[in-house]
Order: C-alpha cells, then structure tokens, then sequence
C-alpha cells in the first residue's frame, strides 16, 4: 500500500471558462512524492473521453484502496521520467459527441464521483489536473465495469479478484465520520477551523497551547477528528472533527447544512410566533451546553422544598434530555446534503 500523500492544493486564481488553478508547487510537490500508483497516473496528451471516463473509475477506485482522499490523472508530465514537458489538452474545448466533455463526465458520474479539472502553469509549462474524489460505499464504474490501476496498467477490476475484494472491505467499512473533510493544511490552520482547546475541555483533560498544536492534533488523530499527519508535514480534517468542532461548518462543503438548529415557538404550534436560537454554525461540542440551557429554561419544571431551601424539579432529566439530543445528532441522515438537525420546542 502507498504511504505518499500528495502536497495540499491552494487554489491560486480562477482562470478561463471556470477552471481554477493550482499553484506550481502543487505540482512539484506531487511529482517529488508521488510515484505512477493505484491513484496517481501521468498522461502527456490524451483526451479520448472513454478513456478518460475508464481512469475516473480507476482512480476514485483506486484512491479508496490506498486510503487517499482524491486520485489524480495530470495531463503534461512524461510518465517515465516524471518531467514537466507541458500539453496542449484544453479540457475546455473538449468534447463527447455533441456534449461538453466536462458536463459529460460530471453528469455521467453523478452520485458516484465528481471529478474536476485544474490548470497548473509555469511560465511556459502547462499541466491540465482531473481530479477524482474516492470512491465512497461501492466502486465507481464507467461502461458497467469497475476499472483500477493495477501496477502500471489500468485493467477492468474484476480481472484481479484479490484487489477487488480488498476494494470491497475498504468500502464497506468506510463511515461518513472517517471521510476526509478538508485536506492539505498546516497544524495553525488546522487551530483557525477548528475550536481545538474546546476538545480537551470537553473531554476533561489538560487545554494545550496553540503553540503545541501538532501535538494537539495527534491526540486528536487517535480520537477519529483528524488523520494521522501526513509526510508532508500538514493534516486533513475528518467529518468527524468538522462536525463537533468546527468554529464555521459552511467551509466544509459537505457539511455546510448540517449545523444544528433549535426554534422555540411561543404557541402550542409551528403556526405561533417563534425564534431561534443564536448557534451560528458551529460543530456540535461548541453548542451543546448553550442547547440544553436553552431546553432547561423553556421545559416544564416544578419548585419543591427541600428543607429551608426551594429546589427546580425537572419533568425531563437533564442526562435523559441530552442523551436525546445527542443520539438525535449521531443518528441523523448524514447522506442527505441539504438539511440538517433541528429541534423544535413548543410551549403547552
């Protein structure tokens, strides 16, 4: 198994017709690290869209064997010395039939993958990059056949049963939580996004510094937030450390409606006025305590007196209200993108 990571992907300007670019260290940097893999392939010009269409599979394939967040086919580098000796491909004036060659692929692998494409230029050096997110809970398949890059030939998967059961295993115990949410960042930027003292505060042990934040983010590794640091010396985000602990979830593309929201209704019903809570879009250890204050205050309680002293008697346990509310976030749908938690809280 490949234990290269690709440098982090900066974008550095919108270029023509709405494909962006990566900065020439990107490129560098992947060259440098990254050999012709199950993840990674190196074309000097080819535009055949079928063909193009086979590496989508191979590489979203590939990159969920491997463990990689995305897999990438760079258009412009010699495959076997790995030189930058530019193209001419211009994904922009491609095309399938009568179709756009980006909309083709983007609307053939709806739901599967969204693959992408990036200039790079320096000087006069040009590479064009498609990049692949991973396949995700079943293999990725063009033509009815899951493709995979196996050594240094891109083959129909079902030709190497080994691979594809691993391939099967991989994906199978894939969870939403483990998926990587953002990738390529240093541990300062990691501290920025991400409410780190908040963690260890929550979990009852010693707040570090911001001064030792990679050490930070280790003990954050082993909890499932963040992944192991990578060779390159930076760090990816997991779903999992984005959605307890994110300072703003709207970055996160993936997670962008998946703050939770509380409205309190001043009425019997969703018809009476109402108003909702403050939260902003932060993960869900940021505004647990501010929700179950909210919930305390607004639920029904009774005074009794307990000696000289009058005691607030909850109808509804504080540790059961909040095994509700979390079970209600752990348990969500997270595959549907475009809504969120939301509590609703209505007066009697």
């Amino acid at each position: 198994m490949s234990s290269t990571r690709p440098t982090p992907e900066p974008l550095w300007s919108a270029a023509h017709d709405g494909i962006s670019r990566l900065e020439p260290a990107w490129l560098h940097g992947l060259l440098e690290q990254a050999r012709e893999c199950a993840w990674v392939e190196f074309k000097r010009d080819n535009d055949r869209p079928e063909a193009m269409a086979e590496y989508v599979s191979a590489l979203a394939n590939g990159a969920a064997y491997e463990g990689q967040p995305h897999g990438y086919l760079v258009w412009g580098i010699d495959d076997a010395t790995r030189a930058w000796v530019g193209t001419s491909f211009r994904p922009e004036g491609a095309r399938k039939g009568n179709e756009d060659l980006r909309f083709w692929l983007t609307h053939h692998f709806r739901g599967l993958t969204e693959p992408e494409f990036f200039e790079v230029v320096e000087g006069a050096r040009r590479a064009v990059v498609l990049r692949v997110p991973a396949a995700v809970g079943r293999p990725v398949v063009y033509a009815g056949e899951p493709w995979m890059r196996v050594g240094p030939h891109k083959v129909q998967l079902r030709q190497f049963p080994d691979h594809q059961r691993r391939l099967l295993q991989r994906l199978d115990r894939q969870s939403f939580e483990q998926r990587v949410a953002i990738e390529g960042h240093t541990a300062a930027e990691i501290w920025a996004q991400l409410d780190v003292p908040a963690f260890f505060r929550a979990a009852l042990e010693p707040v570090p510094a911001e001064a030792d934040a990679d050490d930070a983010l280790a003990r954050l590794a082993a909890w499932g937030c963040v992944s192991p640091r990578r060779v390159d010396g930076r760090w990816n985000v997991l779903n999992l450390g984005a959605l307890l602990l994110a300072r703003d979830l709207r970055p996160f593309t993936t997670l962008a409606r998946k703050a939770l929201r509380v409205v309190l209704y001043h009425g019997p019903d969703a018809a009476a006025p109402s108003e909702e809570l403050p939260l902003g879009e932060r993960g869900y250890v940021l505004v647990l305590d501010e929700v179950m204050q909210a919930l305390r205050l607004r639920l029904p309680a009774d005074e009794v007196m307990q000696g000289a002293q009058r005691r607030r008697r909850e109808h509804f346990p504080e540790s059961s209200l909040r095994e509700l509310l979390v079970n209600a976030l752990v348990h969500q749908d997270f595959s549907v993108k475009g809504a969120g938690p939301l509590v609703e809280v209505f007066e009697g």
